[in-house]
């Protein structure tokens, strides 16, 4: 490997390429997160409310099954939402990409692939996203239930719980994003090695 952990890689790029270059793919990062933290929340809010509602007249515990079942569904919807987004997003940081160049990426995705190609890699995303939120939110609602059923929980407990929840869903859905960044690089790959991307120098299709 060509850098010796996080530090290492920080440090090389800076100077490789600029300390701007650690903000590459910013744009579409926001583009993405914005879209993705109003979809999510609003539809997990919605379906916990409607879920806890349903089963309060149900003898089946909604304690485990409404943050879960309402996590999956709102990461299911938004990560299908976004997923194009998120193509373009990883395509950015994986090269020193412009604005004008991405424009040649989605047009020659489109030419070889249609717009299904637009969502190359959605299958393991949603395996990634949607598995992390169920377990994420069933950990963290259930732990707070437990130590905290009839009062605010503290800034601690919040970010301790929380952390444990997140490590146990990253650690479970790594390998998933493994395979979906690596489906999108090759799909990537695949449309310059095709020549189907705009040359920067004569702006013309082969």
């Amino acid at each position: 490997s060509q850098f010796n952990g996080t530090w290492d890689a920080l440090i090389k790029i800076a100077r490789n390429e600029g300390i701007t270059s650690l903000w590459s793919g910013l744009s579409p990062t926001l583009v993405v997160a914005i879209p993705t933290t109003v979809i999510y929340f609003t539809f997990y809010e919605q379906l916990r409310i409607e879920l806890n509602n349903y089963f309060k007249n149900s003898e089946t515990s909604s304690e485990i099954w409404v943050p879960m079942l309402a996590s999956l569904t709102a990461q299911f919807s938004t990560t299908s939402c976004v997923s194009p987004v998120e193509l373009i997003r990883t395509r950015m940081q994986s090269k020193r990409s412009n604005y004008y160049d991405l424009v040649n990426v989605v047009e020659g995705l489109v030419k070889l692939h249609g717009w299904r190609g637009l969502w190359k890699g959605v299958t393991a995303t949603l395996w990634r996203d949607v598995p992390f939120s169920g377990i994420y939110w069933m950990c963290y609602e259930n732990m707070k239930s437990y130590y905290y059923p009839d009062k605010d929980v503290t800034f601690w407990f919040s970010f301790t719980t929380g952390s444990a929840s997140g490590t146990l869903a990253a650690f479970v859905t790594t390998p998933f994003d493994v395979v979906k960044t690596r489906q999108q690089l090759d799909m990537a790959d695949e449309i310059y090695k095709g020549g189907v991307v705009l040359s920067l120098n004569d702006q013309t299709i082969p």
